[in-house]
């Protein structure tokens, strides 16, 4: 696998781990904030590397 393609795989998985968080189709508000939360400071922290 090229560097790139781990990157894109790696990507795809994080993503996947979020829409699987508490925060689909059928969560209540506080359950949407708390992931959308969680994915920021992901966010936040990435920009740190």
């Amino acid at each position: 696998m090229t560097p790139e393609q781990q990157q894109r795989w790696q990507q795809i998985k994080r993503d996947f781990m979020r829409n699987k968080a508490p925060g689909g189709d059928n969560a209540s508000v506080g359950d949407r904030v708390v992931a959308q939360l969680a994915d920021l400071v992901e966010s936040v922290q990435a920009l740190k590397n």
